[in-house]
């Protein structure tokens, strides 16, 4: 059976701290690279990007990089969703794979991603953690874990969640149904706005819940401002991921109130959240072949609804988001 014709389009901006990792990964991808293509966009960086990206690339016959010049016209397309409408224009691949560059991807992500496409499935959404340096890394692994396990559950009862930037993949033919970022316009969650687009042009989605497609990126260096971003564009969006987000937000002040009130009660309410932590956890780590992340299921049980209530706390404080250097 003949290969696909895949590109790889990735966004950099000021990544030459996390490049080497995700380079190193690229090159290790077991997909035949006479049928691989990947395009990275540099969007004005003001490090050392540029030139890691071209001494990769003439390294590699595969890779291309692509420049932009900083934003003047009075487009509305900014940021990410900008680089990554350029890289689209001159993909030829009949698949879209969409990374970050702070990501370590898995050697058989391609074929992983590929198996679950069919003619009518348009958009396809990987899984993505964060390793177990640290407890704080741990949770936040957990965290990811917990969220796209939820979304897999939801996608195999055919209902919708949101698309993942950091490991997403579309068809050619799904991407320019919609028109592409260009026409959808721009989104402090460009993903779920390209996920939801093509939903709503007819197509299937599939939520993969692999080994060969799990891959792996850094804590974030600003914790509020990513899940300030997460959160604003969740409710624009209106992602069903919303719901779960606000039951973590006031399972905390809840639990509080009845630790004075209802002791008993609160008790109960903390036990079972560490029980279902316990065996959703369980189920991922053996599904997924990991390990390491059910030792932190207590802590992580008590840092879900603490983390998020401050996250909201966060998202209600009338500033701009900042991200990339960027103000939204």
């Amino acid at each position: 059976m003949s290969l696909e014709k895949v590109s790889i389009l990735i966004a950099a901006r000021n990544e030459e701290a996390n490049l080497p990792a995700l380079l190193r990964s690229i090159s290790e991808l077991s997909y035949d690279k006479s049928k691989l293509e990947v395009i990275f966009g540099n969007d004005v960086s003001s490090d050392r990007t540029p030139e890691i990206l071209n001494s990769f690339a003439s390294l590699h016959s595969y890779v291309k990089v692509i420049h932009l010049e900083p934003k003047k016209d009075n487009k509305p397309l900014k940021g990410k969703a900008r680089v990554l409408e350029q890289l689209a224009k001159v993909a030829t691949g009949q698949f879209y794979f969409f990374t970050d560059a702070d990501i370590t991807l898995p050697k058989d992500w391609i074929q992983g991603i590929l198996k679950h496409f069919n003619t009518k499935v348009g958009v396809v959404v990987g899984l993505t953690t964060l390793g177990k340096g640290n407890a704080w890394s741990a949770f936040q692994g957990m965290e990811w874990l917990s969220a796209l396990h939820i979304m897999y559950v939801l996608s195999e009862n055919k209902i919708p969640s949101t698309g993942m930037g950091n490991n997403m993949a579309v068809s050619k033919e799904a991407y320019w149904a919609v028109g592409g970022y260009e026409t959808i316009g721009f989104s402090i969650v460009e993903d779920f706005a390209l996920y939801h687009a093509i939903l709503k042009k007819g197509y299937d989605f599939k939520q993969a819940f692999t080994p060969e497609v799990l891959a792996y990126t850094k804590p974030p260096e600003r914790f509020f401002e990513q899940r300030k971003r997460w959160m604003k564009g969740g409710f624009e969006s209106g992602s069903s991921l919303i719901f779960t987000a606000m039951i973590q937000v006031f399972l905390f002040p809840i639990i509080l109130f009845l630790l004075f009130f209802k002791v008993q009660l609160a008790f109960y309410i903390i036990l079972s959240l560490f029980l279902f932590h316990f065996v959703q956890i369980w189920y991922i780590e053996k599904k997924l072949h990991l390990e390491g992340y059910l030792k932190y299921v207590l802590p992580f049980a008590l840092y879900m609804p603490v983390s998020w209530f401050l996250q909201f706390l966060v998202f209600l404080w009338p500033s701009k988001i900042k991200w990339k250097g960027r103000d939204y």
